[in-house]
């Protein structure tokens, strides 16, 4: 009901909270909000999951979380989640980067992960930008 912007801030903000010296910047684009809420729930929980990823594995104190709209082909959601962790990691995918990959291939979009020693971690995904409709069915 919040809106994709405020849920994701809150996300950041739990994140956060579960681990202060963890610096977590978030650079949104408003017009996201016009977003369907599948698409909208999709960048949520690509978003939850890499936040939870830099938890458990990256031993990072800065992560940067961009979801803006590009125009530059099509018309497309991107995120893209950056960590300064220990990277390095990459001995195949794990049950949450493959769930990533998954939501995003569903929706005809890209994904890509990379992760060198001593670099962090990049995730990036693009996902087709699917405008809400008015009488859209509110999704729980």
């Amino acid at each position: 009901d919040l809106g994709l912007g405020p849920t994701l801030t809150d996300l950041i903000s739990e994140y956060h909270r579960r681990n202060s010296d963890l610096v977590i910047t978030l650079d949104y684009d408003d017009s996201l909000e016009l977003l369907s809420d599948m698409v909208a729930i999709h960048v949520y929980r690509i978003v939850q999951e890499c936040l939870t990823n830099v938890m458990r594995h990256a031993r990072a104190n800065s992560v940067k979380v961009m979801v803006t709209r590009s125009r530059v082909d099509d018309d497309l959601v991107v995120i893209n989640v950056e960590d300064n962790g220990i990277g390095g990691q990459a001995e195949g995918e794990g049950f949450g980067v493959r769930a990533m990959r998954e939501r995003v291939k569903n929706l005809g979009g890209c994904f890509s992960f990379e992760s060198e020693p001593d670099q962090g971690v990049s995730v990036k995904a693009s996902m087709p930008f699917i405008e809400k409709q008015q009488d859209e069915p509110r999704q729980d």
